[in-house]
């Protein structure tokens, strides 16, 4: 297998999840998540309160063209995370991600494999899961709440559909819009881009602003965590889940001061309270110097924070790898417990290189009556190019990780 580095970015797909069957009309209706209870909730094991499942029950299921004034478009004009509107899904972690992916719309544009409306009203979703790239097809039918006349789950404030198909892709391969309510942002992050996810701990300033620098010139997505989220916080039976909320951080400044290097990141702000912190509009510190760095103070649309104080209201942050340069190849390895797979790959680029072991995930595609991941271990080494040392040493060690997280990655320069 090889990594090369492209201009853009492309799916090659393993598996498409679909039947590609249409009806007598030639409109399409996808059969294997069709407009039902079923594909809402769990019918017989359902854990939303009872309250909240009457009201679901209430839901019906119609088409763009059903409830949008004007000509409903895949995507009307550009892309803006702030026309996203939260409905009364709760899938939090996945909102804050798809937000974080719009703040550069290629991100999500190519997740499609049309950037058109269809009349059949049958589309493609390219998601990675499981390590491996799938083509997730849905119907445009959507839930949609009667009583408030709008959808029930994500919408945008303009007429297009983007931001509910990938969330109807995402609850398909879930099982259920119920099923995709709990989950974590690394999840939605993976599945959405293909590219691996690293945590940063906010333990040392200059540590954290290094990363957190060179992930944002490398063009990598970036999200700020209030609470550090882990596999290991709850089980897969357990509904009520902890959900961290990823916030966006766009830029990151250095503004030079009489007190020396200003660390500033830059944060969408994606609810409605106001940012009444340092460098906030009604805050005058540092006024003169932000506004000769040509700065605007904090809005209600975006925080100005320091480094200092980032990591007082910030656990930790992610860092998504993904940028214009990713592209990305897999292979399948299955082994007996205590049995080992050895794998050369050649790397015909000077980039940066992950590597990544995942493990089968039951929340997608198939749905393994395993729960628990196992304990795996990958050791990564580079074939000695000089014809004096293969004897001695053919292999220099890279790095190791070990554990049982459904997703390991070592990165090498």
């Amino acid at each position: 297998e090889k990594f090369s580095s492209q201009s853009i970015p492309e799916f090659y797909s393993h598996k498409v999840i679909g039947k590609n069957i249409h009806e007598e009309d030639g409109s399409f209706v996808d059969r294997e998540f069709p407009p039902k209870a079923s594909s809402l909730y769990n019918i017989n094991t359902s854990k939303l309160h009872r309250n909240e499942l009457r009201i679901w029950k209430e839901f019906s299921w119609k088409r763009p063209s059903e409830w949008m004034s004007g000509e409903p478009k895949l995507f009307d004009g550009d892309i803006d995370p702030s026309n996203l509107v939260e409905g009364y899904l709760g899938n939090a972690y996945f909102i804050s991600t798809l937000k974080a992916l719009a703040e550069n719309p290629e991100n999500i544009k190519r997740l499609f494999d049309t950037k058109k409306p269809t009349k059949e009203g049958q589309y493609i979703v390219n998601l990675c899961l499981n390590g491996e790239n799938y083509k997730v097809e849905v119907d445009d039918f959507f839930p949609y709440c009667d009583k408030m006349k709008k959808p029930a789950f994500i919408r945008s404030k303009k007429n297009e559909i983007w931001p509910m198909l990938i969330e109807k892709a995402w609850a398909k391969v879930s099982g259920s819009y119920e099923n995709s309510i709990k989950g974590l942002c690394c999840e939605s992050f993976r599945a959405l881009t293909g590219a691996p996810v690293e945590y940063v701990n906010h333990t040392y300033i200059k540590e954290v602003w290094s990363k957190i620098s060179e992930a944002f010139y490398e063009g990598s997505i970036i999200c700020a965590m209030a609470e550090k989220e882990s596999s290991n916080s709850f089980s897969n039976d357990d509904f009520d889940l902890f959900s961290a909320y990823a916030y966006a951080v766009t830029k990151v400044h250095e503004i030079d001061s009489d007190e020396g290097k200003i660390k500033i990141l830059q944060i969408r702000n994606p609810g409605t309270q106001k940012w009444l912190s340092m460098f906030s509009d009604t805050s005058k510190v540092w006024r003169s110097e932000v506004k000769k760095a040509g700065l605007k103070p904090a809005s209600n649309d975006s925080i100005l924070i320091s480094i200092e104080d980032y990591l007082c209201y910030f656990r930790t942050t992610l860092i998504c790898k993904a940028n214009s340069r990713f592209a990305a190849s897999s292979l399948r390895c299955k082994q007996n417990f205590g049995e080992a797979s050895l794998i050369r790959i050649s790397v015909s680029s000077s980039e940066k290189v992950s590597f990544t072991a995942t493990q089968f995930n039951q929340k997608y595609v198939g749905r393994s009556k395993s729960k628990d991941p196992s304990f795996i271990r990958m050791i990564v080494g580079k074939e000695n190019e000089n014809p004096k040392d293969q004897k001695a040493f053919p292999i220099t060690y890279i790095g190791g990780l070990s554990g049982f997280e459904e997703s390991l990655t070592i990165t090498k320069d």
